[in-house]
């Protein structure tokens, strides 16, 4: 039985709809990928989606997936742009300036397009909590 099989089964077993997979270690038990931040043990910025059917989809810096194409046997990769070049003005006292970061720089808006792409967004969805950044 294939790794992915076995994790769409216990997704079905507890009632959900799919898995958002967060740290390098279970990056890397998931996706076959060990990306830079796996050696460090420091949560990155690429995440596994695995839905209970169908198949499962890395999301990951755009410098990262023709490694992770190389090294994952998971076929779907979502690359978001890392480089940010944000635009901005200075009002007339110089403190504050205003700033857009478009939605191809957002790892969550990407993230929340392959739910969408699955129909899963407003499905019961397993997060490791522990190792998300921010509520």
């Amino acid at each position: 039985m294939s790794r992915l099989k076995k994790i769409q089964d216990a997704l079905k077993r507890r009632n959900l709809d799919g898995l958002i997979v967060l740290t390098p270690e279970n990056v890397y038990y998931v996706s076959g990928y060990a990306g830079l931040l796996y050696s460090t043990k420091k949560i990155g910025m690429t995440a596994v989606i695995i839905p209970s059917e169908g198949d499962a989809t890395i999301v990951a810096m755009d410098w990262e997936a023709d490694k992770i194409k190389e090294q994952s046997w998971i076929k779907e990769v979502r690359a978001f742009e890392t480089w940010i070049y944000i635009e901005g003005r200075e009002n007339a006292n110089f403190r504050t300036r205003t700033e857009h970061k478009p939605k191809q720089f957002d790892p969550i808006y990407v993230i929340y397009e392959v739910l969408r792409d699955k129909g899963i967004e407003e499905g019961t969805i397993g997060v490791e909590l522990s190792s998300v950044p921010a509520s």
